[in-house]
């Protein structure tokens, strides 16, 4: 860390007043210039660029949850924290950025008590939904199936971060088990 940042700052000042500054030797700080990238540090680097591909293939909107989750399939060995570390480091670079949602934007909105907030929330789902009746759309997913529906690629929380298609070739071999049993 002491080495990084003398390299930084000596076009400005000497070399040696940064040296004698921070308690290292000369020679140790031209040692460390010489000496190759250690494999913790190139790891974190080809880490850091898988982390903000996954992060942009999901058009910015996973988490490092998600991105975990990414990772583990492609024969990731890596922590749910280093995922956390590199997606927080990641995250300008991404550009991440994540707009209000007028439902839950409730510093904006006067206090006027739960019941109206509900209220609010339901007339505004009510508008944004053309068509209330969604008996049709289900018929035609079950013959279609989820394939035409769904995002392929998007890794659900509620089916334990799969993709749709996973999550329903995993539930038509636990129902081919229990109907061969």
């Amino acid at each position: 860390m002491k080495f990084a940042l003398i390299a930084e700052k000596k076009a400005k000042e000497p070399l040696s007043l940064w040296c004698r500054g921070l308690g290292v030797s000369r020679a140790g700080f031209y040692a460390w210039r010489r000496r190759p990238e250690c494999q913790h540090q190139r790891d974190d680097q080809r880490l850091s660029v898988l982390v903000q591909e996954s992060h942009e293939r999901s058009r910015k909107t996973y988490g490092s949850p998600r991105v975990h989750a990414d990772l583990v399939p492609k024969g990731e060995h890596v922590s749910r924290k280093r995922v956390i570390r590199h997606h927080e480091r990641a995250r300008p670079a991404c550009g991440a950025q994540y707009p209000e949602s007028p439902i839950r934007s409730r510093a904006a909105q006067p206090a006027l008590g739960r019941r109206h907030h509900r209220i609010a929330d339901r007339q505004q789902r009510q508008q944004s939904v053309p068509g209330r009746d969604r008996r049709p759309i289900r018929s035609i997913r079950r013959r279609v199936g989820t394939e035409v529906f769904h995002n392929q690629q998007r890794r659900h929380s509620s089916i334990g971060n799969v993709p749709p298609a996973e999550a329903e070739r995993r539930y038509r071999e636990r129902l081919a088990l229990s109907q061969a049993a």
